[in-house]
């Protein structure tokens, strides 16, 4: 059962050896409950099931540290005492409710309000994690939250400075805040990066005609469409690549439509 749940744990969260490491025996009744509300689409739940995870963390290190204090000023704490203590934390981190799960959800199949908490709580953990800081920095990007969304990138590139998302995430803050020439060039560096990722061009493209240079974007989607089309030369029935398509022919249509 444990190993069956195993499998589903890292389909679900991509983080089973960590979860693993800290805490194996208490993750399937919470992994269970939280993936369950996921299917179930209950949001909510789902978020408070990561909340009292990791106040269920805190608990236990807070009973660890009030033994140790305790012992100490008995002048009793010994090596043996040290390994009872580790082994009763290890107890109470499985009996305790909600146990402990440091799942990460992929932010599309949740909403951003929800996602922004699951991201919160897992870097607490892994503050140097440079997918999930990309995550939660395009969680702020599309609720708005500009500041926080260019400071969860910028974290990214101190840790990773050729890291693609991450330039092409601050692309799309500084056309957000109208900062086009910063915005340009963002792109530009993540398309060096790479050279056939269809959607650098696409935010390349609209940095530029948000900027007025149309020559310049039309160019731009025009490598998208290409690059749409090397990938997917009949065309694709997967319902975002279609989209994607459809969102570049608009742009190019309007810009053509608005110089005649």
């Amino acid at each position: 059962m444990h190993e069956d749940f195993s499998g589903l744990l890292k389909t679900y969260t991509g983080q089973h050896d960590l979860a693993e490491h800290i805490a194996p025996g208490c993750l399937f009744a919470l992994g269970q409950c939280i993936d369950q509300n996921v299917v179930n689409r209950a949001w909510n739940a789902a978020a408070v099931n990561h909340i009292i995870s990791l106040l269920s963390i805190l608990m236990a290190l807070l009973s660890i540290l009030m033994g140790k204090v305790f012992l100490l000023r008995r002048g009793k704490l010994r090596v043996p005492l040290r390994l009872i203590c580790f082994f009763c934390a290890l107890v109470l981190f499985t009996v305790l409710p909600g146990g402990v799960a440091l799942a990460h959800v992929d932010s599309d199949s949740m909403p951003d309000s929800v996602a922004e908490i699951e991201y919160r709580i897992y870097l607490e953990f892994r503050p140097n994690d440079v997918v999930v800081l990309n995550k939660l920095g395009m969680v702020y990007y599309r609720q708005g939250k500009l500041t926080d969304a260019q400071r969860q990138f910028a974290k990214v590139l101190k840790v990773d400075p050729d890291n693609y998302d991450a330039l092409d995430g601050l692309g799309l803050v500084k056309t957000a805040q109208q900062q086009y020439d910063e915005a340009i060039m963002y792109h530009r560096r993540a398309i060096e990066l790479n050279v056939e990722d269809m959607v650098g061009y696409f935010h390349l493209g609209n940095a530029f005609e948000k900027k007025g240079m149309l020559q310049e974007a039309i160019e731009a989607y025009n490598a998208a469409l290409e690059k749409f089309n090397r990938q997917y030369p009949g065309g694709s029935k997967k319902k975002k690549a279609a989209e994607f398509f459809d969102k570049v022919r608009t742009a190019i249509d309007r810009i053509e439509t608005n110089q005649k």
